[in-house]
C-alpha cells in the first residue's frame, strides 16, 4: 500500500493451468505481468481513504475497491478453481488433492507464531499450489491483541529517519524480500547451519585475528616469514568465535562447520601473506549510525532527509593514515566487480567509502569485496589514480576519478529512491533484473509466485 495509491496483486491463471483463455474485457494498460500474477496500477485514493482503511476492521470498503479492479481487468469473466480447505491448527492433517487450484488455510490463528508455523507446514505439502491463509479481519484482530495496527506500521515506515546499508541493498534486490526479512521477520523453527551463521563466525574470527595480530605476532599485516605463527593465532581466534555460538548444533554439524571455516580462513590468511600492498589493516568492525558507534560516527551517514547506518568490516590505511580502502567480507564465493556493483545496485561499498571520507576523515582510494570461499576473489571499485598503492587487481575495476565518483553518486540516488519507497509503503514483487526471483530466495511462498 502506498500513500496516494492502492497496489493490488491479482492471480491471473495461465491458459494451460486453468483451461481457460486469457482474460477479456479488461484494461491492458492497468497491469504488468509478474509470473502467474499481475500487479495492478495504483488506484487513486485520498489520505482520508487510507486513514479510514488503516483504522477500520470493516473490510467491505476495501473489498469494493478490489471488485472494481477485478471488473476493470476481467469484465464479467470469473474463473473458478478447486480449493482445498485446510484447518488452521498446527499439526492437523493436510490434504491437497491433485488438481487443486488453491490451498486455503481456514480459521483464525491463535498467535503470530502459530500462524507462521501453520503456513510453513502447509506450504511444505502444497508445493507449487498457491497458498492463502487468514482473512484481513483475523490478522487485524491478531495485530490488535499483540499491540500493533496497520496504521502504526504505515506511520512507522513514513517516520523512519535511519536505514541500514545492507537493508537498502536487500530492498534493491526485491522489495518483497526486504518486507518479509525486515518487517515480518520470520524465524526458523529448527536451528540450522546456514550462510548467515557461517558468515557471522567468520567475521568474528577475522576481527579477533587482525585486531590482535600486532600484539600476538608483532606485525600489523600477515608477513610470509611469520605465516605459521599467524595461522596458529588464527586457529585460536576461530575457536573463540565457535565457542560463542548460542545455537544448538549436533556434534557432526559443529565439526563440519569448524572444519569448513578453518579451511576457508586459512586460505584467506595465506592469500593475505602473498599480497604486496603498502596499505595495512588498521580499523575493524567500524560501526556507524548507532548508539554503540564511536561518538563521531553515531550520527550516521547523512544523505539529506535520512541517515544510513552500518558496519564496515575492515579499513586498510597507508602509513600516514591519510588514505585508505574499505573491505567487506563475503562468506561465499562471490565478490562483486565495479560493473556488477553498478548493475546489481550493490550499495554497501559505495556508501562505506562516503563514510570513510565524510565521517572518518580519510581519503577513499577504493572499496573491495573479499570472498572467503572458492578462489577468494577481491573485486570492487578502485581509483585508477591510486594504482601505484593498489596494484594487481582486475583491470576493469579501476575507474578514473570522474567515473569513480559518478558511480558513488549513483548509489546515493538509488538509496534515496529506495527510502522514498519504504516511507510510502511501496512494496512489490520486483526482483532485480530480467531473470525473475533469485535462485537463493526461499521466501517465494509468501509472495505466492510460481517458480519453475
Amino acid at each position: 500500500m502506498g500513500v496516494g495509491g492502492l497496489y493490488t496483486l491479482v492471480a491471473i491463471p495461465h491458459q494451460d493451468e486453468r483451461g481457460g483463455g486469457p482474460p477479456s474485457g479488461g484494461d491492458p494498460e492497468a497491469t504488468r505481468a509478474v509470473g502467474s500474477y499481475k500487479i495492478v496500477r495504483p488506484m487513486s485514493v485520498t489520505e482520508a481513504d487510507l486513514s479510514a482503511l488503516a483504522e477500520s476492521r470493516d473490510i467491505i470498503s476495501m473489498g469494493m475497491m478490489a471488485d472494481e479492479v477485478r471488473r476493470r481487468l476481467h469484465g464479467r469473466q470469473t474463473t473458478f478453481v478447486r480449493v482445498a480447505q485446510i484447518p488452521a491448527e498446527p499439526g492437523a492433517p493436510v490434504t491437497v488433492p491433485e488438481g487443486a487450484g488453491e490451498a486455503r488455510i481456514t480459521g483464525a490463528p491463535a498467535s503470530q507464531a502459530l500462524a507462521v508455523q501453520r503456513v510453513r507446514e502447509v506450504d511444505a505439502i502444497a508445493g507449487t499450489v498457491p497458498l492463502s491463509a487468514y482473512s484481513l479481519a483475523d490478522l487485524e484482530q491478531l495485530a490488535g491483541r499483540e499491540g500493533i495496527r496497520l496504521r502504526t506500521v504505515l506511520e512507522e515506515l513514513r517516520a523512519r529517519a535511519a536505514f541500514g546499508a545492507t537493508e537498502l541493498e536487500a530492498f534493491a534486490t526485491c522489495s518483497s524480500i526486504w518486507f518479509v526479512e525486515r518487517l515480518v521477520s520470520p524465524r526458523s523453527i529448527d536451528a540450522q547451519v546456514d550462510a548467515k551463521l557461517r558468515g557471522s563466525i567468520a567475521h568474528t574470527a577475522l576481527h579477533k585475528f587482525f585486531a590482535g595480530l600486532p600484539k600476538q605476532v608483532g606485525s600489523e599485516r600477515v608477513e610470509p616469514e611469520r605465516l605459521d605463527e599467524s595461522l596458529r593465532f588464527l586457529h585460536e581466534c576461530l575457536d573463540e568465535a565457535l565457542a560463542g555460538i548460542r545455537q544448538e548444533l549436533s556434534e557432526l554439524e559443529r565439526r563440519e562447520l569448524a572444519g569448513g571455516l578453518r579451511r576457508d580462513l586459512e586460505n584467506f590468511v595465506r592469500a593475505e601473506a602473498e599480497a604486496d600492498l603498502p596499505l595495512v589493516p588498521r580499523r575493524f568492525e567500524v560501526s556507524f549510525g548507532s548508539e554503540r558507534s564511536a561518538p563521531e560516527l553515531q550520527r550516521g551517514l547523512e544523505l539529506g532527509g535520512f541517515t544510513v547506518s552500518g558496519k564496515i568490516d575492515r579499513v586498510d590505511l597507508d602509513p600516514l593514515s591519510a588514505r585508505g580502502i574499505v573491505q567487506d567480507y563475503k562468506s561465499g564465493k562471490t565478490a562483486y566487480s565495479a560493473a556488477k556493483i553498478e548493475s546489481e545496485l550493490k550499495l554497501q561499498i559505495p556508501l562505506y567509502m562516503l563514510v570513510l571520507r565524510d565521517l572518518i576523515g580519510i581519503e577513499p582510494l577504493g572499496g573491495l569485496y573479499r570472498a572467503l570461499k572458492g578462489d577468494r576473489q577481491a573485486r570492487g571499485l578502485l581509483r585508477a589514480s591510486a594504482k601505484d598503492v593498489l596494484p594487481g587487481f582486475t583491470r576493469t575495476d579501476y575507474k578514473d576519478d570522474e567515473e569513480f565518483w559518478a558511480q558513488i553518486d549513483g548509489a546515493v540516488e538509488h538509496a534515496r529512491r529506495f527510502v522514498d519507497r519504504v516511507r510510502t509503503g511501496d512494496v512489490r514483487h520486483d526482483p532485480l533484473g530480467d531473470a525473475g526471483c533469485p535462485s537463493w530466495c526461499d521466501l517465494y511462498p509468501m509472495c505466492r509466485v510460481r517458480r519453475s
